[in-house]
């Protein structure tokens, strides 16, 4: 799994993995890995697409 998207009549949200650091022997203190990704979001007329994302896989 290196996306997953959270739909519903109004709009998604949509991550993406692109890559993880550290893995499989430096964990991030908070937990998981660091991971750099890529966020879509949309919500009515407000759109975002393939903005930076950067978090942990313990976070998801």
């Amino acid at each position: 799994m290196n996306a997953f998207l959270i739909g519903s009549k109004q709009g998604f949200i949509r991550i993406e993995i692109i890559e993880v650091f550290g893995f499989p022997n430096e964990t991030s203190y908070l937990g998981g890995y660091e991971v750099k990704g890529k966020i879509d979001i949309k919500s009515g007329n407000y759109f975002v697409k393939d903005a930076e994302l950067w978090f942990s896989t313990c976070q998801i």
